[in-house]
């Protein structure tokens, strides 16, 4: 089969599609993508989500929350609809909390 461009994978080097379905799991170690992205176990960072309180964002912060429930990663969600500009003004106190 011949497409236009390289799937996301083969582009990230994990080789394509059809390998990783004859392979049966991602060519990935999920507890070491964790380890880079939030720190190792016992001093992990939180993953904080902002407009977290619409049926999409609540939506996607669940599924996102079930997956990494196992590393014990806090979910905070935050919605601040008085704040247009997102969370600049509150981030000291967010920082200091999270």
């Amino acid at each position: 089969m011949k497409s236009i461009r390289k799937s996301t994978l083969q582009s990230l080097g994990l080789g394509n599609v059809l390998e990783v379905f004859k392979g049966g799991k991602l060519p990935v170690n999920t507890a070491q993508l964790v380890d880079e992205v939030f720190g190792p176990e016992g001093d992990r960072g939180s993953i904080v989500i902002t407009g977290g309180n619409g049926i999409v964002g609540s939506g996607k912060a669940m599924q996102l929350g079930a997956r990494l429930l196992e590393y014990g990663i806090p979910i905070v969600t935050l919605d601040l609809p008085d704040a247009p500009d997102g969370i600049s003004q509150h981030y000291d106190g967010l920082k200091g909390s999270f």
